[in-house]
């Protein structure tokens, strides 16, 4: 599994953050978005998801497809719900995709749903 992510998450050569650690190439965290949903690769969605650089954050929001967008949503519900603790970190990813694929949700029936079990839990 290692392996397989490390191999996934290509790295900037030379681009290290605060703590030391190389940062995922912005053109692989659309991609491994899209993989670690379809695959439910919590290793993979982690190592998205600790993406906190809103500029990263808005780029690969506008690089998945439009199909993913809900999946994406239902992940951060479900970890705003296990933990609160980490909310503010996935209100950004919440934000970056309602402001990028609003016009795609408003034709979802789907997202009455979401939003529903949303005010269920604050």
């Amino acid at each position: 599994m290692e392996d397989r992510l490390s191999a996934l998450s290509l790295e900037l050569p030379n681009h290290t953050d605060a703590s030391g650690s190389t940062k995922l190439s912005l053109d692989n965290v659309a991609h491994l978005l899209v993989q670690g949903l379809h695959g439910k690769d919590q290793d993979i969605l982690n190592r998205v998801f600790d993406v906190v650089d809103r500029n990263v954050i808005d780029k690969t929001v506008r690089r998945v497809p439009a199909e993913v967008v809900i999946v994406t949503l239902k992940e951060l519900q479900q970890r705003i719900h296990d933990k609160p603790d980490r909310s503010l970190q996935h209100l950004g990813w919440i934000r970056s995709i309602m402001t990028h694929h609003m016009s795609y949700l408003s034709t979802c029936s789907t997202l009455d749903a979401i939003l529903e079990i949303g005010r269920a839990h604050v």
